[in-house]
């Protein structure tokens, strides 16, 4: 995928607080990010509307979205379905102990909802890794700050 921007990272989350919590660890880690939501009151538009997965790199999507939060009527489940679909990575947030599990080889990492600042980045970094449509270049998989330039 040639790009010339950083690597981009679609954020799906409705939570306000964690959408507030992660969002600032994407650009400090040197990803761009593409935040849906935008605003804590938009809810949750279809996916074309917050960012189609052709034009990031990896979605982090919280499987607790609930449908009835959703305008578009879409479950989290669906979501994620879509994306994976259209061969992009996700990262899948998640409450649920049973659903919890390393990230693995196959282009979907699994937390725990909140995940703690490395654990998050780490798992970007090796689901972005680990695909082959992931950015070529230097720094561009989540350089630390001290690389830019």
């Amino acid at each position: 995928m040639a790009r010339d921007a950083r690597t981009r990272i679609l954020l799906v989350q409705s939570d306000r607080r964690l959408r507030e919590l992660l969002a600032p660890w994407l650009p400090d880690a040197r990803f761009e990010v593409a935040a849906c939501p935008e605003r804590a009151r938009d809810g949750c538009p279809p996916p074309e509307g917050c960012g189609r997965a052709e034009d990031v790199d990896l979605v982090v999507l919280d499987l607790e979205l609930e449908s009835r939060r959703l305008p578009c009527g879409i479950p989290a489940w669906e979501l994620l379905q879509l994306y994976r679909s259209r061969d992009r990575p996700v990262l899948v947030l998640t409450g649920r102990d049973d659903l919890v599990r390393p990230v693995p080889g196959d282009r979907l990492g699994v937390l725990r909802r909140p995940p703690d600042r490395e654990t998050f980045l780490e798992a970007v970094r090796v689901l972005l890794l680990d695909h082959p449509l992931a950015p070529a270049g230097p720094g561009e998989v989540g350089a630390p700050a001290a690389d830019r330039g």
